[in-house]
């Protein structure tokens, strides 16, 4: 029996940390847009977090995660200070060199002048690396099907999230 309740203790955690990781991925893609600067974007975290009664909800940890992240920090300076115009869910597809159409969507993707920024929110919680590799693979596909793009001189740059 108790192989059995690790088991379920183990898919219970797993299941916690995918909805941490969608609370952090819409929060960052709400707020995101409307801030100018790193600052604003996490006054407006910690104001979100500071309204969040249970410290013991999920959604607490995800504010605290996102606030206690030096590399939100950096990551929001970078993107903020260049005045990307945003959108979200972004959907893109292409044929791969099997002729098997992959399909995706990416979770912003900002444009300023002759730059295209391509944007994925990831919280890596395995220590093996797999959800990183698993991430690096999707950025590679995703400026497979943004090749289109370097026709017209846009720079194709990505980053993720973690």
């Amino acid at each position: 029996m108790q192989k059995y309740e690790k088991s379920i203790l183990n898919s219970l955690d797993r299941m916690e940390k995918v909805k941490i990781g969608s609370m952090l991925h819409n929060a960052v893609q709400n707020i995101l847009p409307k801030t100018k600067t790193a600052k604003e974007f996490m006054n407006c975290v910690n104001e979100i977090k500071t309204d969040i009664q249970d410290t013991k909800s999920l959604q607490y940890q995800a504010m605290d995660i996102l606030s206690q992240n030096n590399k939100t920090i950096e990551y929001n300076e970078t993107i903020l200070n260049k005045s990307y115009t945003f959108s979200n869910e972004v959907p893109v597809w292409h044929f791969n060199s099997n002729g098997t159409l992959i399909k995706g969507s990416i979770d912003t993707l900002g444009f300023k002048d002759d730059e295209a920024l391509i944007i994925e929110y990831k919280v890596l919680f395995d220590e093996n690396n797999s959800q990183k590799k698993l991430a690096d693979s999707q950025m590679q596909e995703y400026e497979k099907m943004l090749e289109c793009l370097k026709d017209s001189d846009i720079t194709i740059k990505n980053k993720y999230n973690n």
